[in-house]
């Protein structure tokens, strides 16, 4: 392969490439290196001449190769290295609309299903069921959330009142967490938690929320304020959340499903979930709530990144392997 660039964006680094001449192709193999004399492979199965990788840490220089592999699987001289890390601009990362499970960013952050997909009328488009039973949940890339501050959007309704149900809940284990419940088992009050192997931070909701209706849940994590807005008003805030998503590093990444075992999964529908790399103000959380894009720090929409052949298809999908750019079998390559 010749001619490899490397793009930064906010979540990720694309890579583009010319193919050999007159080779019998099949596919490719990206390798990635911080230091040009130890490389790993980063994905070994990449369909066609680009690739996203949204695994790069902020604040990290990575280095790129890529071979060609032919049908009998012959392998060529890798191209010459390129440079690239992720911009780490205030930016929309992630937004899945539901509509697909497929990240309209320019991240490529997809979402898989664990169960059968099913959809419902939604606020914007067709929404998600989950139904609360048979390990029915929607895991996020390993890397979403691993951001000093954070984002996290959604329009959501509560079906059932069943208390700690997690809307979404990033973390490693039980005692590296943070989440968002919509009811609490102390005061039935939405509750958003973290906690760092250390005593757990909260903020409680002044009011309480009844199941049976949409509503838009906008939690912001900055670093001097932590806010949670409900259809577009401040609901709860907080000048005590010390712990930051990045001190956690989430792997295990939420939608519908506690770290704790013995919680109940969500039960209910869910909408446009979005994730930011930054804390969004009142005046933002609005306008994610109107779906209008003025004054939203955004990316432009990127094409179809996922093979067809792996399309999410509403059967039981595998879990995301680590070091790969792939989850729960959407491969992600660009068109």
């Amino acid at each position: 392969p010749t001619a490899l660039t490397a793009t930064a964006q906010p979540a990720s680094v694309r890579l583009d490439w010319t193919a050999p001449a007159d080779a019998d192709l099949m596919e490719y193999i990206v390798l990635r290196s911080t230091d040009q004399e130890h490389w790993q492979t980063l994905h070994n199965h990449v369909a066609s001449n680009a690739y996203i990788d949204n695994t790069a840490a902020v604040g990290t220089r990575y280095y790129y190769k890529v071979r060609a592999v032919d049908q009998s699987m012959n392998r060529s001289e890798a191209s010459e290295a390129v440079a690239g890390q992720v911009t780490d601009e205030p930016a929309c990362i992630m937004q899945l609309p539901c509509d697909s499970l497929l990240d309209t960013t320019v991240n490529g952050n997809h979402g898989a299903l664990n169960g059968s997909l099913l959809q419902v009328t939604g606020k914007v488009g067709k929404g998600l069921q989950l139904n609360g039973t048979t390990a029915q949940f929607l895991q996020l890339p390993a890397t979403i959330a691993n951001h000093r501050q954070l984002t996290v959007a959604t329009w959501v309704n509560q079906r059932t009142s069943t208390t700690w149900q997690r809307i979404f809940d990033f973390g490693t284990d039980t005692d590296h967490y943070v989440f968002l419940t919509y009811k609490n088992g102390s005061n039935n009050r939405m509750r958003l938690a973290i906690k760092n192997g250390g005593s757990e931070q909260t903020v409680d909701c002044k009011t309480r929320l009844m199941p049976l209706q949409w509503k838009h849940v906008v939690v912001s994590i900055g670093t001097g304020k932590t806010t949670i807005y409900i259809d577009g008003e401040e609901a709860a805030s907080s000048t005590g959340i010390t712990i930051k998503p990045s001190d956690i590093k989430p792997v295990l990444n939420y939608i519908g499903r506690s770290q704790f075992d013995a919680d109940p999964l969500f039960t209910g529908y869910i909408d446009d979930v979005r994730i930011y790399n930054y804390a969004v103000s009142a005046t933002e959380a609005a306008a994610i709530m109107a779906d209008n894009a003025d004054g939203i720090h955004t990316t432009e929409s990127a094409p179809s990144i996922v093979d067809p052949i792996y399309n999410l298809r509403g059967h039981r999908l595998p879990q995301p392997q680590p070091g790969l750019n792939i989850i729960g079998g959407a491969k992600v390559i660009m068109k």
